[in-house]
């Protein structure tokens, strides 16, 4: 019985560390995701990027000195699923005379999938590089 036991505890060690393992496999394919973000035709000097695909779960990256990076869905810097996405870009910054206070340095609607009016197709597996140019809008 001591060897039966044993073998139980064995095998479901070995279950354990598969586990994981096949849950990365039923994961949707990702694509590679580049590009650059101005604002008023200067490089957008740091914020956020979320992809909104029509179907599945948002990826996020950060922009970099103007250039898109680490956009991620499932691990760091997978990419995004494929298909149509809805952009949102996202900026802000702290007011010097309150470090609790910080401001948006974009224009509001392109914090929302909804008023944005960026959108983005991922089609290939190889990558997909990509330009936004933001301008202020009229109000």
């Amino acid at each position: 019985m001591k060897g039966l036991a044993r073998r139980r505890v064995v095998g479901l060690l070995l279950l354990g560390l598969a586990l994981p393992a096949c849950g990365e496999l039923m994961q949707p394919s990702t694509y590679p995701v580049s590009g650059t973000v101005t604002y008023n035709g200067d490089p957008l000097r740091e914020g956020v990027i979320t992809f909104h695909p029509d179907n599945g779960r948002a990826a996020y990256g950060r922009i970099k000195n103007g250039h898109i990076v680490d956009v991620t869905t499932f691990r760091e810097g997978d990419g995004a699923l494929p298909g149509h996405h809805r952009v949102v870009i996202e900026a802000s910054t702290e007011d010097p005379n309150d470090p609790f206070n910080s401001f948006s340095m974009l224009p509001i609607e392109y914090a929302s999938p909804g008023t944005s009016g960026l959108e983005a197709e991922l089609t290939s597996a190889r990558g997909n590089t990509l330009s936004f140019e933001l301008t202020d809008r009229e109000q």
